[in-house]
């Protein structure tokens, strides 16, 4: 039989193929529905190990025979591996593990060093605040962990308190210590008629409902980029005027050209820009040379950790505030299991509240939080927002 009339032989007979395959050991026999393998190959006259090798996909010798005029099966052989290959491929086998195994230390490691020092600490993926500061700020930033961070909505209108420092004399690009100085340079030292009482008197109109320009340097967005980032560039930055409530601003003291101060400003308000307003309207300009946020809504610098502090801790969720204390104008409500059965889908329940709050905290227990609940009539309530178990 000629090669072409082996190959159309061969092409007629594959769909007929059929195997058995067993294991044992290193060894894969497989059997051919016409019988023997040594009687399949004497049909073709050729021996198995003179057949074409191609190599399978663990390292062995794969080989196919051809198909004599009386086959009527393909027979598929895999050559047994010398004890040295079996060596070989295990010292590969286990090589490419170890390679494997330190790349995924040294990502694990890349990645705990680029994790924020709170996420590294309580092991917290999900953490959100209430508010930023300034880059020279200090004091109170409050933190939302885990599924908590969804109560950050109902902190978006808390007020907050800061004491800080303004210097007299000069005006910067960001409004602060940080920038460059901009307009002439006056010393309030060298005019006498700069005093403590001159000052508290500038700062009488910033007292209660005041329109303020946001800093050029702020994350206000234009065109759903902050300010800061287009004022770096060069570009020009188009902020308009906010209303904003400053509830307490005092001025405290004056030493040589720096006042220090009080304030109790609403959310969005910026210190920088009434530091450098002031200094504006006393014609000699000013900045914000420091700034120490004391209070942010119900938060107090006395409940406050620093992240040093936290690092010493044994257990970092014992700096956590109990979640009854959170959100205190929402009365806390315990629910049975039909109740929270029902909140949980999303259907009203009733709770067993009688004050006049329009929506409540319930809870499970005394610590697992369920829902943030709004009041529908008398004592029953739909789910606002419903929390994961646990």
């Amino acid at each position: 039989m000629t090669g072409p009339q082996i190959r159309e032989r061969l092409l007629d007979l594959r769909p007929r193929v059929h195997h058995e395959g067993s294991v044992a050991g290193d060894r894969l026999v497989e059997r051919a529905s016409g019988g023997e393998q040594e009687a399949a190959a004497a049909g073709t006259g050729r021996r198995l190990h003179d057949v074409a090798v191609a190599e399978d996909d663990e390292g062995g010798s794969v080989s196919r025979s051809l198909l004599g005029p009386e086959a009527d099966v393909t027979v598929i052989h895999v050559r047994e591996r010398g004890v040295a290959s079996r060596h070989r491929l295990a010292e590969r086998r286990a090589r490419r593990q170890r390679d494997v195994d330190e790349l995924r230390r040294d990502r694990q490691a890349l990645d705990r060093a680029r994790q924020p020092p709170l996420r590294r600490l309580t092991g917290e993926k999900s953490i959100g605040h209430l508010g930023t500061l300034d880059p020279m700020a200090t004091g109170v930033l409050p933190l939302l962990l885990g599924k908590y961070t969804r109560l950050a909505q109902f902190f978006s209108t808390a007020e907050k308190t800061y004491t800080g420092t303004i210097r007299f004399g000069f005006a910067t690009d960001t409004y602060d210590a940080e920038g460059a100085p901009i307009g002439p340079v006056v010393e309030p030292s060298l005019t006498p008629s700069l005093t403590l009482a001159q000052i508290r008197e500038a700062s009488i109109p910033y007292h209660g409902e005041v329109q303020q320009m946001p800093p050029a340097y702020s994350a206000k967005k234009i065109g759903g980029k902050p300010a800061y980032k287009l004022a770096r560039e060069g570009k020009p930055v188009e902020l308009q005027p906010k209303t904003i409530q400053i509830h307490h601003f005092t001025i405290d003291a004056l030493e040589g050209n720096t006042a220090s101060f009080t304030m109790t400003v609403s959310a969005g308000g910026y210190v920088r820009s009434v530091a450098h307003e002031l200094g504006q309207s006393l014609g000699c300009g000013a900045h914000l040379s420091s700034l120490r946020r004391t209070q942010a809504g119900v938060f107090t610098l006395d409940q406050a950790w620093t992240l040093e502090q936290l690092a010493v801790l044994q257990t970092p969720e014992t700096a956590l505030l109990h979640p009854r204390s959170l959100l205190p104008e929402m009365p806390s409500v315990s629910a049975d299991a039909a109740a929270m059965g029902k909140l949980r889908n999303g259907a009203q329940a009733n709770l067993a509240d009688f004050s006049n709050a329009e929506m409540v905290k319930v809870f499970a227990g005394q610590r697992d939080l369920v829902a943030i609940a709004r009041r529908v009539a008398g004592t029953l309530f739909h789910p606002k927002i419903v929390f994961p178990s646990g």
